[in-house]
């Protein structure tokens, strides 16, 4: 009987705590730079965690450890995930660093810095999971976001217009994603070539379309430096060691290179004239519409103005008069 009112008192903390954070300064400054998460999911992870510290671990908020407090904001992620929360672990470290920092100026915790280090360091981890994808899991988000545009343009899936759809609105893709969808354009399977074929193909790709983008004189003399180096290596040296870095970083290709890239596979460059890259601004302006950076490197089709109908007869009436 005791433990139940112990565990009801807690619980009654837990709730009057909750409430005297949506009336806090840290809650009001979370709540400036997020509009977008609404009350009820905040409170949907704060109880998640209390709960967990309570149930499982018998820890009402002046007995939290870091420890116990990993394990309960690594079910919360979990949970979340199974909730379809956007950005779990993200959106997990964000709200319960707002909530300890509210803990521990309302002193009903003294070891805000622990609870902290522990959540980072879980959520961390967890994100980074999360967003280990293989390349062919990122190439199938991308397609899949990029169809719809293909097939309200009535662009052949299997075809440059389609890649370079792909490279401009696709902000995931690595740039041997990039390599490896073209590899299938030209009947290739990445999956199915034997080593040397595939390094083969990939090298040629990233070569002729994203190497070009790279000050090799500078490249050389950095990798020169970082050898240890009196001087730049050789050229050859530096562009194979570029390749193939380009080649292994999984990363997500910036906006600029991806832009640059997508100019390539269609013979321009941002050196190209004006016309040249008006063109390509309009042949892939529902592309560009998702991306608002590339689209203000362009320049804008030329707008056509036409004479209102009352302007039209102004001027008809100024001729008259002129005759």
């Amino acid at each position: 009987m005791a433990n139940t009112a112990r565990y009801t008192r807690i619980k009654g903390n837990s709730d009057k705590n909750l409430q005297e954070f949506w009336d806090s300064r840290d809650f009001a400054d979370f709540r400036r730079g997020d509009e977008v998460t609404t009350k009820r999911d905040i409170q949907y992870i704060i109880e998640d965690y209390t709960n967990s510290m309570l149930d499982d671990f018998d820890r009402e908020p002046r007995r939290w450890t870091g420890k116990e407090s990993r394990q309960a904001v690594q079910k919360v992620v979990i949970d979340c995930i199974e909730m379809s929360f956007d950005d779990a672990a993200s959106h997990v470290l964000e709200i319960l660093t707002t909530y300890f920092n509210f803990m521990a100026a309302a002193k009903h915790i003294s070891n805000r810095d622990t609870l902290l280090d522990a959540a980072s360091d879980v959520c961390t981890r967890m994100q980074a999971a999360l967003e280990q994808q293989t390349s062919d899991e990122r190439i199938a988000k991308a397609w899949a976001r990029v169809n719809p545009l293909l097939k309200a343009n009535r662009i052949d899936h299997n075809s440059i217009e389609a890649l370079t759809y792909l490279i401009i609105a696709a902000d995931k893709l690595a740039v041997i994603d990039m390599a490896n969808v073209a590899a299938r354009m030209d009947g290739e399977d990445p999956n199915k070539m034997n080593d040397e074929d595939y390094l083969n193909c990939v090298n040629k790709w990233i070569e002729r379309y994203v190497f070009p983008l790279y000050d090799l004189s500078a490249t050389a003399k950095s990798i020169g430096e970082q050898m240890g180096s009196a001087g730049a290596v050789a050229d050859e040296l530096a562009k194979t060691m570029l390749i193939g870095n380009l080649r292994n970083d999984e990363t997500p290709t910036d906006d600029e290179t991806r832009f640059q890239i997508a100019l390539r596979l269609n013979q321009l460059s941002l050196k190209s004239s004006q016309s040249d890259l008006a063109s390509f601004a309009t042949h892939y302006r529902s592309a560009l519409a998702w991306q608002p950076a590339m689209k203000r490197a362009l320049p804008q089709p030329e707008v056509k103005h036409t004479l209102s109908m009352a302007a039209a007869r102004k001027l008809r009436r100024g001729k008259k008069q002129h005759r």
